[in-house]
């Protein structure tokens, strides 16, 4: 079945255009817009918040935006050429942004290690944004183990 979901650049009814997304799910690169994302209105001159998104899926417990859904001001969401993606149900996938806790910046080149329950490793370095790699399964996974490793330091040995 094919969805049609709005993306950061979307543009509005009000002349403007969404301007902020959740970057975990990215399609093509570009940020997929929920409930509480903006968009510029040129028509309102302000800018707006989506208030309107589908309830059966969510991004981080926010309804995922589509095309006429609303915005604060009033205006709606519009397609763009892009906007379309395939939403398969019998795939499954799930990435992670790590953040430090301290400063609230995204741990980019962090060292990890995810491992499904009884099944693959996979192991890498975050991007620029503190993504791990997607994880994409042909199954509801319900237990994902995490390990990150501080490399700044020397391992203890192994004795």
């Amino acid at each position: 079945m094919t969805m049609k979901y709005i993306f950061v650049g979307n543009p509005t009814s009000g002349g403007g255009q969404v301007i902020s997304g959740n970057n975990l799910p990215l399609s093509k690169g570009v940020a997929i817009a929920c409930v509480g994302d903006k968009a510029i209105c040129p028509k309102h001159n302000t800018v707006s918040k989506i208030i309107t998104g589908d309830p059966n899926h969510k991004i981080m417990g926010k309804p995922v935006a589509r095309i006429n859904d609303l915005l604060s001001c009033g205006c709606k969401l519009l397609p763009q050429s892009s906007s379309t993606i395939e939403d398969d149900i019998e795939n499954y996938g799930i990435k992670f942004r790590l953040i430090n806790e301290i400063s609230e910046n995204p741990l980019s080149n962090q060292y990890y290690k995810l491992e499904i329950c009884g099944g693959n490793a996979f192991e890498g370095l975050t991007d620029e944004y503190g993504n791990t790699c997607l994880l994409e399964s042909g199954k509801e996974v319900k237990h994902i183990i995490l390990t990150t490793y501080d490399l700044s330091k020397p391992m203890e040995s192994w004795d």
